[in-house]
Order: structure tokens, then C-alpha cells, then sequence
């Protein structure tokens, strides 16, 4: 079970559509050890155009986390490693609106 809004906050954001995934994982924190949460992943892409930088593209996997009154955005992979995050459910916003639609919920999921 999670602590505060983020199933919530992520499963209604996640039905806009859009660039993101819809992610349930396990996380842990010093204060409460590990417990159930949600988040987005995204993919930010650049591609620079500038003189300097003919041709040159960037691409970053990132996390957008809107939980609790917050609104971050960092790294994939400082997300995962501040969180020492696993058993990672990934959804699309398809797949999420189904398990919604299934449940009544929106989660943690169990797997079909």
C-alpha cells in the first residue's frame, strides 16, 4: 500500500494521455521502510540547432512525480537510486485506463 496521493494523482494525470508512463514500484524511505508508490516516466528529447551544435540530439529518461503537493522532475536513474526502487509495473495510458476500468482503482494493480 502506498502513503499519501500518488496512485491518484499519477492515475488521472496518466488518462490526460500524453508523453507518459504510468509506474507502480516499491520504494523505500528511512521512516517508513519500504511501501508501495507511483509516478510518471517520460522521455525529454532536444535536438539543437545552433552553429555550434549542428545535428546534435539529447535524450533523457526522466520521472515526474506530482505526489503529495509536489511537482518533480529528475533523472530516471537519481529517481531510482534516491528511492532504491524496484519491482517496477510499468502501464501506458491505455493499459492504465483498463486496469482503472477493472478495479475501481487506481492501485497498486496485481498482474493479470
Amino acid at each position: 500500500m502506498g502513503l499519501g496521493d500518488c496512485y491518484s494523482v499519477h492515475g488521472l494525470k496518466i488518462l490526460e494521455g500524453g508523453k507518459y508512463i504510468l509506474c507502480h514500484g516499491s520504494v523505500y524511505r528511512d521512516v517508513v521502510g519500504w511501501h508501495g508508490h507511483c509516478w510518471l516516466e517520460y522521455t525529454y528529447e532536444r535536438k539543437f540547432n545552433a552553429p555550434d551544435f549542428p545535428g546534435i540530439e539529447l535524450s533523457i529518461e526522466m520521472v515526474r512525480d506530482e505526489s503529495n503537493g509536489e511537482s518533480v522532475d529528475i533523472a530516471k536513474s537519481i529517481y531510482y537510486m534516491l528511492g532504491h526502487i524496484k519491482d517496477v509495473k510499468r502501464y501506458t495510458p491505455t493499459e492504465a485506463a483498463r486496469m482503472m476500468d477493472k478495479t475501481g482503482n487506481f492501485g497498486p494493480w496485481e498482474e493479470e
